[in-house]
């Protein structure tokens, strides 16, 4: 407390003191009303950071329970609820924890043969020689031969059922590298290519999945890395690619929204000791 509080008026001989203990208070009580203003920032930096965290970790946790539940979200979501799949309510029911990823992949793309209008023929290839089983530490090459002309997009379902995109990914991601001409073999990667295919664990069997797009376009179901998706989200990433191929349309010279012409086709490997 300051001394001018305290002291009484009537006190001529303490003017002095008077003087000098006002000023310090006055100095005192800046220095207290500036802490006391860094201290509302520091609270207000703490309250901003922590709603951030709390909005994402919300987020995190609405998107985690949405894929978790995507069997029935798709359809329930506006931006699916006009195509067919959903109208027609064929989705497999891939989101069951005993169905694995390639039982899903082959509900959704090799029970109908008109996926495959272009006539995609698959080989997996060791060392330039064409193996239907790879060792740990292998490096693999997939040769791709089509009676159409298309862009190449490669996905690869992993023993374990996780699931990765080899073509495009982070390393590879020129559309054009993935260019096949009609009647003709890609090899995916080639010695130009700054990216490979290498062979790691768990052993079993793999599945590659090939997609050949006719029309130069994007598809965004994926992420372009060599990144491992959990096994309940490569399901559900497989049916959006699903809806996406079937649904997805392009611009014609006319002006008119045509569907785009795709085929695909599934290839197993084995993963040995």
């Amino acid at each position: 407390m300051c001394l001018e509080n305290i002291m009484s008026d009537n006190i001529p001989n303490k003017d002095i003191t008077k003087k000098l203990d006002s000023e310090h208070c006055t100095e005192k009580n800046a220095k207290h009303e500036k802490f006391n203003k860094w201290l509302k920032l520091v609270y207000i930096f703490l309250v901003t950071i922590t709603s951030v965290f709390i909005g994402t970790f919300t987020l995190i946790a609405t998107l985690t329970s949405f894929f978790a539940d995507a069997n029935e979200a798709w359809c329930d979501f506006s931006l699916f609820e006009e195509f067919p799949l959903c109208q027609h309510q064929i989705l497999p029911p891939c989101i069951s924890d005993k169905t694995e990823t390639v039982d899903c992949a082959d509900d959704l793309f090799a029970a109908d043969n008109d996926h495959n209008s272009a006539n995609l023929r698959i080989d997996t290839l060791r060392e330039t020689s064409s193996a239907s089983y790879f060792h740990i530490d292998d490096t693999m090459q997939v040769s791709i031969s089509s009676d159409r002309g298309g862009y190449i997009y490669l996905f690869n379902i992993e023993p374990d059922g996780k699931l990765i995109s080899y073509f495009p990914n982070q390393y590879c991601s020129d559309l054009q590298q993935g260019f096949i001409e009609a009647e003709k073999t890609l090899i995916i990667p080639d010695v130009f290519w700054q990216c490979d295919f290498p062979i790691t664990k768990p052993m079993g069997r793999g599945t590659l999945i090939t997609v050949l797009i006719e029309e130069k376009t994007d598809i965004n179901a994926l992420p372009l890395a060599f990144r491992h998706v959990s096994v309940q989200h490569a399901k559900s990433l497989l049916q959006l690619l699903n809806l996406q191929l079937e649904n997805l349309t392009i611009e014609n010279e006319e002006g008119e929204d045509v569907n785009i012409n795709w085929s695909i086709k599934m290839t197993d490997y084995e993963i040995r000791r």
